[in-house]
């Protein structure tokens, strides 16, 4: 962060690196939703538990991954282990494609989750690197901005499925099988793609590599100074209101945005292939504006609030989809409005707890404990998504779609209050006294500083609630 001494190209090419990675990511996770029907047209209807499972392994997968990788990274660098998580997805993505009834020994369906899941372990692991470099590679006031420009990978992930299919079924008129198998090989692409890159390209952080310097002159003095994965632990343990404040708005937060936004072609259905591919292509172009107008108010507003103005427009989103009577079987005109007001609200999930909880454990936690952190926060979130994703089938077969859209305006209810108490609200001169302590003391004792530091300057804003919400000092 403000330690960060790296010349402008090496920062642009880690960023670069970062932001397609998550675009690569993006789509993996997205594409499912495109390739549903076809597979439905080929292999027959799949059952509740089969929808919920195929949907939910990716993000399974992604909370190992997350715990994983994100320690790793603390330990072996960032560097190395994303190039690891580069060469998972292509792994992964490529099983996808080549599943087949009997493959492993499975159904399809099982085959497939079961290849989703790997592809959800390097899925997962790209997150908390992703935040790590990126924060790593910038300085305290331009961080915040870097990250939600890092974040936008994954709406642009989104909306490459959907002309992707377009183009396969629309264009090249290809059969429903070559569609899917041709959809899920374009993420194994990508991925070998990011991972040779990655090779010949992408440097160690500054910051990580000052941090090891550090501890390397110091390893025969104090036990901290060792690669001791206790040190690391008692240090997370040290800063327990931010982990509390990243990982439960995270975890309430996903539930809604997987619970839904996994869905979409259930919500709004249309014929497979093109048909289907346009509906999506509405909702994730929303998505757009969404991430521009994050990376034009990160210097402007502080996280906690953007955070708290997103949840709050996503919960007045799902309070409207809850008052009307269906999205199907109606009028072109009703389920356009329904469309369109689905839509918005992936312009502000984007805009507000989409890039919030990506961007706050990127900041605030030392580097030594960075990943870890990020990686257990997004790790939280997952765990949210995957009850979303099997809250999905059973509460919309059970209670229907509008008392869905109302349960997921509670847990918006609920996103908002949780970021209220513990979620710091905190600027640059925070982070630059947080990184101060980068190598100079023990690592809990840095993580315990950083804890107090971070919410005393969130007790000053409460006191003085109108001065946060512009130039965050």
């Amino acid at each position: 962060m403000a330690e960060v001494a790296e010349g402008w190209t090496s920062r642009r090419t880690s960023l670069v690196l970062s932001t397609a990675g998550l675009v690569a990511d993006a789509y993996d996770i997205a594409i499912i939703n495109l390739v549903r029907p076809s597979l439905e047209v080929e292999f027959g209807m799949m059952t509740p538990f089969e929808d919920g499972m195929i949907t939910g392994a990716t993000v399974a997968g992604a909370i190992v991954g997350q715990v994983l990788f994100g320690v790793a990274a603390d330990r072996l660098g960032r560097r190395p282990v994303f190039i690891m998580t580069s060469a998972l997805i292509g792994f992964g993505s490529i099983a996808c494609a080549m599943a087949r009834p009997g493959f492993l020994g499975l159904s399809v369906y099982n085959s497939l989750g079961v290849c989703r899941f790997v592809l959800g372990l390097g899925i997962g692991g790209e997150y908390p690197l992703s935040a790590a470099s990126t924060a790593e590679n910038m300085s305290s006031k331009t961080s915040g901005q870097a990250l939600a420009l890092t974040f936008s990978g994954l709406a642009v992930g989104q909306v490459i499925g959907p002309i992707l299919v377009i183009v396969l079924d629309g264009g090249l008129s290809l059969s429903a099988e070559m569609v899917w198998r041709c959809a899920f090989g374009f993420g194994a692409a990508l991925a070998a793609v990011m991972a040779v890159l990655r090779i010949l390209f992408l440097e160690e952080t500054a910051a990580y590599r000052q941090q090891q310097e550090v501890e390397q002159q110091a390893e025969t003095g104090s036990a901290d100074a060792s690669d001791d994965h206790w040190a690391q632990l008692a240090a997370l343990r040290a800063m327990p209101r931010s982990m509390a404040g990243c990982a439960g708005s995270w975890f309430l937060y996903d539930i809604c945005t997987y619970g839904v936004g996994q869905f979409s072609t259930v919500i709004f259905p249309a014929a497979p292939g093109v048909e289907t591919a346009k509906i999506l292509l509405i909702i994730t172009t929303f998505a757009v504006p969404g991430v521009i107008g994050a990376i034009m108010l990160t210097p402007l507003v502080c996280m906690r609030q953007l955070q708290m103005t997103g949840a709050f427009l996503m919960l007045t989103c799902f309070v409207v989809l809850g008052m009307m009577s269906s999205f199907k079987g109606v009028s072109d005109a009703h389920r356009s409005l329904a469309l369109f007001v689905f839509a918005t609200l992936r312009c502000f999930d984007t805009m507000g707890p989409g890039v919030t909880t990506f961007a706050i454990p990127g900041q605030i936690f030392p580097t030594r404990i960075r990943a870890s952190a990020h990686g257990l926060s997004a790790a939280a979130g997952k765990v949210g998504g995957v009850v979303g994703i099997f809250i999905f089938p059973y509460l919309r077969e059970w209670e229907g779609m509008q008392a869905l859209m109302r349960f997921m305006a509670l847990v918006c209810a609920a996103t908002l209050g949780w970021t209220w108490c513990f979620t710091p609200s905190y600027g640059p001169a925070q982070l630059d006294e947080i990184a101060q302590h980068n190598g100079g003391v023990p690592i809990e004792r840095q993580a315990a500083i950083a804890e107090r530091m971070l919410f005393e300057a969130h007790s000053k804003r409460e006191a003085e609630p109108f001065a946060p919400v512009l130039a965050p000092p």
